[in-house]
């Protein structure tokens, strides 16, 4: 994964996807499989697209995460990306032995649907 560092901003190419973002974010950047990214320090799952960013905040408390906000800004909405960032959220919880809870209604409303 080549990556670069110009003035006060870093790119990224993974999985053939080019991400943009301020060079202090870069050593806490883990990318996913899909084009959805993990900023670790400031708990949030971002996808990047076209200018804008979508996603997903959350918080850690004991032994859950807790999806606290999800946003997908209007010009991406309808592609899909909330279910993404919300998916990859949850997934890297049971990859890390985390109960998934949500105080945001779309995140709560998603896990519902999972149960069942």
């Amino acid at each position: 994964m080549p990556s670069s560092v110009c003035n006060l901003w870093a790119s990224k190419t993974v999985y053939g996807i080019r991400f943009v973002w301020s060079a202090p974010e870069l050593d806490n950047i883990i990318p996913m499989k899909t084009n959805v990214m993990h900023l670790v320090d400031k708990h949030r799952f971002v996808i990047y697209e076209e200018g804008h960013n979508a996603f997903v905040s959350y918080l850690l408390s004991g032994n859950a995460l807790i999806i606290e906000h999800t946003y997908v800004p209007k010009p991406l909405r309808g592609r899909g990306l909330a279910e993404r960032l919300v998916k990859a959220a949850y997934d890297y919880a049971h990859e890390n032995d985390l109960i998934c809870q949500a105080t945001c209604s779309y995140a709560s409303s998603w896990l519902s649907a999972q149960k069942h």
